[in-house]
This record gives structure tokens, C-alpha cells and sequence, in this order.
């Protein structure tokens, strides 16, 4: 049996030589040392939104977005003896906007961000009940209800379009949704408002029939409101 295993042994030798390959030319290697940098996005920072000084009511909410965004971020609400806080990336120009106990709105307009952060502390002079301070919309604000208005024929072109809170200091002065623009028959268009339950907003519209479209009062919630606008709602002020 010995003998057996040994010329087994002998026989499987030169397979094993063989099959391992008897050439000395070396392996090639294709390990690397080179470092592979994975690329991820930048860190968030922290915006905050504080009190300061001058307003005497308090916060209850406030929101942070993006400059090219038409629409505000989601509410983020007041802790008592915290800051309202949002993270964001850096390198982008925000919007922020908060609300107080007696709905007075504050805002301020395309605000640089970098990595350190920024520090919102509320003033008075931050107080605005219209869009008309932001520098990088001519004629839409954000909000939480879009107001479309759709012209049939008959009503003339839509020169200007003016639509405000009846509480902002002078609501007939306004300034032009469309901007420079023009609203012709057969055509809609859309622009946002802030929401709140004791919101009343005044809508005026100027066409080129010398005809003038009046809506005051006019209540708006989270749906926000559609507009077909026909010849029959023309008024003369």
C-alpha cells in the first residue's frame, strides 16, 4: 500500500510543477497605491433666525430657501429659549422669512451663506407685509397659495397687475406682478401670496379697454385661487 501511494505521489509531482508554471518571468502587478478621492457633497450649515431688540411680539415660525426657489421651505417652529434653525448648504444666496404672535411677517432677501453659518437677529426695520423689497423678483413673491388668473377674450390685454394685503401700508400702490410683461387673451398667469387666516387681499387688474378688474377683501387659503377672468368683472374706479 506503501508503494502505492508513493508512485501516486510521484506521478502527481510534475502535475503540480506544470500547473504552477515553471516560467521566471515575473507576475505582473496590478495592485495600486494611487489614493481614489470620493466626492461628496458640501456640508450643511446653520441658519438661524433669533429675536432681536425692536420686536416685541414673539416668534412663532420662520423659513428659509432659495433664492431661485418661488416658494417658501417648510415652517420650522419657535422653541422657547431656542433659536429657529434651518440647515443648509453653503455657497447659495437665501431668502428668510419669519412670522410673529400678532402676524406680522420680517423678512430679508438674497443673503449670502458660507461656511460659517449665518445669524438672523429680527428688527423692526425687517418688518414687510409685501414682497416689494426683494431685489431678485420683479413681479412674483413666495407664499403658500398661487393666485392664477386666466384672461378670456373680450377683457383686452392685461397691462398691470397689482395684488397686495390690505394691511400693508398702501396697497394701492402696489407694485406690478406682471412687471414688464403683458397678459394677452387666452393666456394665464401665476404668482404666490403669504397665508394666514386674517389675510385679506386686495387684486387689481389694468387692461388696455380702459377697463379695470376690482376684487377686494379677497380671502385666500393653502389652495390658493383660479381666476377666469370675463368682461363682466370689468369696473370703473
Amino acid at each position: 500500500m506503501k508503494r502505492i501511494n508513493l508512485l501516486m505521489a510521484l506521478i502527481a509531482f510534475p502535475m503540480f510543477f506544470f500547473a504552477c508554471g515553471s516560467s521566471n518571468e515575473p507576475v505582473e502587478d496590478n495592485t495600486t497605491n494611487e489614493v481614489v478621492n470620493i466626492e461628496t457633497g458640501p456640508e450643511c450649515v446653520t441658519v438661524s433666525i433669533e429675536n432681536g431688540s425692536g420686536v416685541f411680539n414673539e416668534l412663532l415660525y420662520g423659513n428659509c430657501s432659495s433664492s431661485d426657489d418661488t416658494e417658501w421651505g417648510p415652517n420650522n417652529a419657535y422653541t422657547p429659549g431656542e433659536p429657529i434653525s434651518f440647515e443648509v448648504e453653503p455657497g447659495e444666496y437665501y431668502d428668510l422669512r419669519c412670522v410673529d404672535s400678532a402676524d406680522n411677517e420680517y423678512f430679508i432677501w438674497d443673503v449670502p451663506i458660507e461656511a460659517d453659518g449665518f445669524r438672523w437677529l429680527v428688527e423692526l426695520s425687517d418688518k414687510d407685509n409685501s414682497f416689494t423689497d426683494n431685489p431678485s423678483v420683479s413681479h412674483n413673491s413666495k407664499g403658500e397659495a398661487a393666485i392664477t388668473i386666466y384672461i378670456n377674450p373680450g377683457c383686452g390685454v392685461i397691462t398691470h397687475i397689482y395684488c397686495d394685503r390690505l394691511d400693508a401700508q398702501s396697497p394701492m400702490d402696489a407694485v406690478d406682478r406682471l412687471g414688464t410683461d403683458l397678459l394677452y387673451p387666452n393666456e394665464e398667469f401665476t404668482f404666490h401670496v403669504p397665508v394666514c387666516y386674517s389675510y385679506r387681499y386686495l387684486l387689481w387688474l389694468e387692461s388696455t379697454y380702459g377697463d379695470d378688474f376690482l376684487f377686494y377683501g379677497i380671502s385666500i387659503d393653502e389652495d390658493g385661487i383660479y381666476l377666469d377672468l370675463t368682461k363682466d368683472d370689468s369696473t370703473r374706479l
